[in-house]
């Protein structure tokens, strides 16, 4: 169905965060990849530590030299959450070193997560792309993602990089692939974000760091929880927006 990439331009805005809340938020079978070439968080993290780091992206590019890309896929997925869920996660990097290595197989991989979501057993694919302004980014799978989303915080320094971020995102992406803008709501530009950047807002989500702990070190999200309440809302507008587009692309 759909590739959506999340990014960010400098600092810590929360794009791993955001690409894990809407990945347990997606309301269809969906594959969280991360490919920050800082490394991944989300085995020691959300996941704390309980599944050997022994599968991910840079056992991919080890499979890709042999042509077993795609044989191998499946058996490099976790689970994140009950397996009936269809929530799966494609470890990053263990460590910036690895990065170099994956980005070879860029193309590759942006091939690959475009074909998950055809045929009947239909995939989405959330991308966590980390910084863009590091060494080794993925850019062919941004190039040819459905939707690229820049995260922001609401306030002058991070919306001043993010100007820089935009500009490296028309400068890479296909033409037909949107930027949007995911706003956490942690400082008085909140208004402001999409008039500044001039980009569309996505939408802005109550920084909570409750709940943004818990994401990042594991434990019970539980009910009523604010940014989880969001982020669900989020995803299901974007679920159905980009399930309508691509039936009437078809049509």
């Amino acid at each position: 169905m759909a590739v959506i990439a999340l990014c960010s331009a400098k600092g810590s805005p929360g794009v791993s965060l955001a690409a894990l809340a809407l990945t347990l938020s997606w309301p269809a079978p969906v594959v969280l990849a991360e490919a920050d070439p800082a490394g991944g968080d989300a085995l020691a993290g959300f996941l704390a530590g309980q599944v050997t780091a022994d599968r991910g992206t840079a056992e991919l590019a080890v499979a890709n030299a042999r042509g077993r890309l795609r044989d191998e896929f499946d058996s490099n997925l976790i689970d994140l959450a009950p397996p009936a869920e269809r929530k799966l996660l494609l470890p990053g990097v263990a460590s910036p070193v690895a990065a170099e290595v994956v980005a070879d197989i860029g193309a590759d991989l942006a091939d690959l997560f475009a074909d998950l979501g055809r045929g009947r057993d239909a995939t989405d694919v959330i991308v966590d792309c980390g910084r863009i302004t590091a060494p080794h980014v993925l850019w062919p799978v941004i190039a040819a993602a459905d939707l690229a989303v820049l995260v922001v915080r609401s306030t002058l320094p991070s919306l001043a990089h993010a100007q820089h971020g935009l500009a490296q995102l028309d400068a890479a992406r296909a033409d037909a692939v949107p930027v949007e803008l995911l706003v956490m709501d942690d400082g008085p530009y909140v208004r402001e974000a999409g008039r500044r950047l001039d980009a569309p807002v996505l939408d802005v989500w109550p920084w909570a760091p409750r709940a943004a702990r818990r994401l990042s070190f594991g434990g019970s999200l539980g009910r009523g929880n604010r940014l989880m309440i969001e982020a669900q809302r989020t995803a299901r507008a974007l679920h159905t927006r980009i399930r309508s587009s691509a039936v009437a692309h078809v049509r």
